[in-house]
C-alpha cells in the first residue's frame, strides 16, 4: 500500500464514506446458486455474474484494507499528536494552567465529562419533577 498524508479531518471523512460503501457492497450477493437449467442470474448470464460478483468482492476487501489502514492511522495519530488544553482541576473550578495532552486523552475527557454532565442534568430533571409532583 503506498503512504500518503493527510489531515485527521480528511481521513475521519475517508472512513466515514468507506464505511458506507463496504455497508453497501457487504448488503449484495456474492454466492447464488447455479445450474444447468438457469442461465441468467439477476439479469445477467451466469458468466457475468461470476465475474460481476468477483470484481464487487475484490472491491470490497480493498475498501476494508483502506480503511484499515485509516483507522489505523487515524489511532497513532489521536495518540502521537497534542494539544494545549486548560488543566482540569474540578467541575466547578477553572484553572488557568494549560497542559499538552494527546489528541486521544482530549477527546476522552471529553466524552467522559460530556456524559457525566448529560446524566447530572437528567437527575436534576427527575428531582425537579418529582418536586412538582410533591408540591402539586
Amino acid at each position: 500500500m503506498v503512504k500518503e498524508t493527510m489531515t485527521i479531518r480528511k481521513a475521519l471523512t475517508q472512513k466515514k464514506v468507506l464505511d458506507n460503501q463496504i455497508a453497501e457492497l457487504s448488503s449484495t450477493k456474492f454466492v447464488a446458486v447455479a445450474t444447468s437449467n438457469r442461465t441468467v442470474i439477476d439479469g445477467l448470464k451466469q458468466k457475468d455474474w461470476v465475474s460481476d460478483a468477483k470484481a464487487r468482492f475484490q472491491s470490497l476487501n480493498d475498501k476494508l484494507k483502506r480503511r484499515e489502514a485509516l483507522a489505523n492511522a487515524i489511532m497513532q495519530a489521536n495518540a502521537t499528536n497534542t494539544v494545549s488544553v486548560k488543566k482540569f482541576i474540578g467541575v466547578d473550578k477553572q484553572s488557568d494552567e494549560v497542559e499538552n495532552i494527546s489528541f486521544a486523552s482530549a477527546i476522552a475527557r471529553k466524552k467522559y465529562l460530556n456524559d457525566l454532565l448529560q446524566t447530572v442534568v437528567l437527575d436534576m430533571q427527575r428531582a425537579v419533577l418529582q418536586t412538582l409532583k410533591n408540591i402539586n
